[in-house]
């Protein structure tokens, strides 16, 4: 039993990290469009301005 209650409990701290890695990607991958999109109207205001 003792044995068997750490393994349960590194797969729920396992699963739990994997969330968290998943929703931290997302975020980035969000952020990074965000910039992206900032980088570009920044850019496409300096062509605007030659």
């Amino acid at each position: 039993m003792s044995q068997v209650q750490p393994a349960s409990k590194t797969l729920m701290s396992y699963t739990e990290v994997r969330k968290l890695f998943s929703a931290g990607r997302l975020k980035l991958r969000r952020q990074k469009a965000m910039t992206g999109k900032k980088v570009r109207a920044q850019q496409a205001t300096m062509k605007s301005r030659h």
